[in-house]
């Protein structure tokens, strides 16, 4: 009396398990990228943050842009996987998750929130080192 279905669900505990390990690769990738097109953009104003030093500007007045920068950047980002996730979903048959019933206001603002978490997070590596 052996269960046929238990080598698939063991396969199916493995893979749920490599999807999240892969989803926090992706968010720690996410994070670097933010933070390096964010110092990019920092490196021409270097002049400028100088100058509002100077005359006497705070930590927060330098650092709050590139806080809104990486902020704006996750946002945009997750917006853009929307965006691909219903395109996928309208042209290829990929299961549940891509199903408009999934897709609740509720599910789409976490994922908002998620990627405006992983904007902050960059903005904030980004501008901790010239602030």
């Amino acid at each position: 009396t052996r269960d046929a279905s238990a080598p698939l669900a063991d396969a199916l505990a493995r893979l749920a398990r490599l999807a999240w390990a892969l989803f926090v690769v992706v968010g720690v990738g996410g994070v670097i990228a933010v933070a390096a097109a964010i110092r990019l953009h920092l490196a021409a104003d270097r002049a400028e943050r100088a100058t509002l030093r100077l005359l006497g500007a705070g930590p927060l007045f330098t650092r709050a842009p590139t806080w809104g920068a990486g902020l704006w950047l996750g946002v945009a980002g997750a917006a853009v996987a929307l965006a691909v996730g219903r395109g996928l979903a309208a042209t290829a048959e990929l299961g549940s998750l891509f199903s408009t019933q999934a897709w609740t206001p509720a599910t789409l603002g976490i994922v908002l929130a998620l990627g405006a978490g992983i904007g902050l997070a960059g903005g904030v590596l980004a501008g901790a080192r010239d602030a």
